[in-house]
């Protein structure tokens, strides 16, 4: 058993079982922050064109600019030499950086 392990089981020796199971669904069910992924839909025009977003197929993860195609009414995702990147995008996330007074 390693010593973190040893540590985390004498901290909740003295809970009963109710409470550990409490405690379990609590940390199972709470919402944690992460990326704010959206599902991609192609139709979609509020998606901010033209600006850098995470995107992601649901394995790999790129950062993409979402813009009109030339010459044809679709919207897709090009990278940053302005080249289409044809790629079965599922769901992008915005880039928050931080502001340079936060940083």
């Amino acid at each position: 058993m390693s010593k973190q392990f040893k540590e985390f089981k004498e901290s909740v020796d003295h809970m009963s079982k109710e409470d550990l199971t409490r405690q379990l669904y609590l940390a199972i069910h709470t919402p944690t922050e992460g990326i704010p992924w959206c599902k991609y839909d192609p139709t979609d025009r509020s998606i901010p064109s033209h600006v850098p977003h995470l995107i992601t197929d649901g394995s790999n993860r790129w950062i993409g600019f979402h813009a009109k195609r030339i010459n044809t009414p679709e919207y897709t995702w090009f990278d940053d030499e302005r080249e289409p990147m044809n790629l079965p995008i599922t769901h992008w996330a915005p880039i928050n950086l931080p502001r340079e007074e936060e940083a």
